[in-house]
């Protein structure tokens, strides 16, 4: 299997262009949620509830160093996790982008504070890669550099790891302030840093960080990005860290997809090669993501 670290009728919305036809695919899903590594298991499956996906949690602890989430960071988690994860075919809500068969590791690295640490964001990429992880989501980052955030993702790489990274949200170019960890995307094999568009124009959000060489693929992440909260409730949300599990579930759909055929996992490098080429290559953002690159499932298909 593969395995990623609701109104009354299902929906992507305009999330997404187009519907994949993909489902049928196990996945696990391990999302840093907006450093610590672990949580109480009830924030865990409360992640999982939220998004339709209950008895999919892979929940990671440590009896010695369990840290609750504040309430914010709770609905983060729970809406990047319905993004790339909600279930589908259940008449519930939302369903997210790999929506079947999906496993989520919740894996906390900010605890109850707006903030996280460098070395809990690292422990986090190693653990999710040592627990078997295929895809892992970072909805987070901030300006600097981190040699050991990039040996983490190089490690999490070398065990066949597909990563996706918000870009950020200060409307900058991240070749001239750089932003970490999208700044190494393309330092890592099968590493993605994701730009935010609007869902109805597919132009680049007002917010969203850009860059014609380190921002390889963007996706809808604001004006309608529909995804689920704690407490059976769903919610609009806008951001890179909304377009990055977009990009992290078609990560899985695609692995899957592979797995399925060859009987073999793919290389992280072939799984991002895929989504790029499948990408549409838009006018309008031919100057601020690479290539022009904008998300398409129906393409993956």
């Amino acid at each position: 299997s593969i395995r990623i670290a609701n109104s009354c009728t299902e929906r992507i919305g305009r999330a997404v262009v187009g519907r994949s036809t993909l489902v049928r695919l196990s996945a696990r899903v391990a999302a840093l949620v907006p450093a610590w590594v672990t949580q109480p298991r009830w924030q865990a499956e409360a992640i999982a509830s939220a998004s339709n996906q209950r008895g999919s949690i892979i929940a990671p602890r440590r009896p010695d160093s369990e840290k609750s989430m504040g309430p914010a960071t709770l609905t983060r988690a729970a809406t990047v996790a319905g993004l790339s994860a909600a279930q589908s075919g259940n008449s519930k809500g939302v369903s997210g982008v790999m929506g079947q068969s999906v496993k989520i590791m919740a894996l906390n690295v900010f605890g109850a504070i707006a903030g996280a640490e460098t070395e809990n964001i690292d422990a986090a990429i190693r653990y999710a890669a040592d627990m078997g992880a295929h895809v892992i989501n970072m909805s987070l980052g901030g300006p600097g550099r981190s040699d050991s955030t990039l040996s983490a993702m190089q490690y999490a790489s070398s065990k066949g790891v597909v990563i996706a990274v918000a870009a950020g949200n200060d409307n900058t170019n991240i070749e001239g302030t750089f932003f970490s960890p999208a700044g190494y995307a393309r330092d890592v094999p099968g590493m993605l840093a994701v730009a935010s568009t609007d869902s109805v124009t597919k132009q680049r959000s007002f917010f969203s960080n850009y860059s014609k060489t380190m921002v390889e693929i963007a996706a809808p992440g604001s004006n309608g990005i529909l995804s689920t909260v704690p407490t059976n409730q769903y919610r609009n949300e806008q951001g890179t860290s909304m377009a990055s599990p977009i990009v992290a579930g078609a990560m899985g759909l695609t692995y899957g997809l592979i797995w399925s055929r060859t009987g073999s996992a793919p290389t992280p490098s072939t799984v991002k090669s895929i989504l790029m080429a499948s990408a549409d290559k838009l006018a309008a953002l031919q100057s601020t993501v690479f290539d022009g690159n904008h998300l398409n499932l129906v393409k993956l298909a």
